[in-house]
């Protein structure tokens, strides 16, 4: 499992994704409980309301985050983390959740709405 951040631990275990045994495990009341402490939001057990707030305030996705994606699409991850690349499609689907862009493999198109939207990218791995 790749480094979490931690409020994409804290969803990870809201959504029941990371196992019991698991060192950043946590049961989904343990996860809302900080979520809801941490943040001063309560959106319930609503994690699609919980990701689409910690989105829009930066907390979830950083510039590694579009930059990893965008070096997934070119192909070009540093080999010490192809254990975490994912398939070009994958990358593609992911972004355009995060933007509701969908600007496929076209990784000029992408670079330049992510600069425009002032989304940093940072592909220093």
């Amino acid at each position: 499992m790749p480094l979490l951040f931690p409020y994409e631990r804290l969803i990870l275990n809201m959504k029941q994704e990371i196992l019991k045994g698991y060192m950043a495990y946590l049961t989904l009341e343990e996860a809302y409980t900080i979520l809801k402490q941490n943040t001063g939001q309560d959106f319930g057990y609503d994690i699609a309301a919980w990701e689409k707030w910690l989105t829009d305030q930066g907390e979830v996705i950083d510039s590694k985050h579009y930059g990893g994606l965008l070096l997934n699409l070119k192909q070009e991850l540093p080999p010490y983390l192809t254990g975490y690349s994912t398939k070009k499609e994958e990358s593609c689907e992911t972004l355009k959740k995060w933007t509701g862009q969908g600007f496929g493999y076209d990784i000029t198109a992408w670079e330049k709405w992510l600069t425009d939207h002032k989304r940093n990218i940072d592909t220093s791995f």
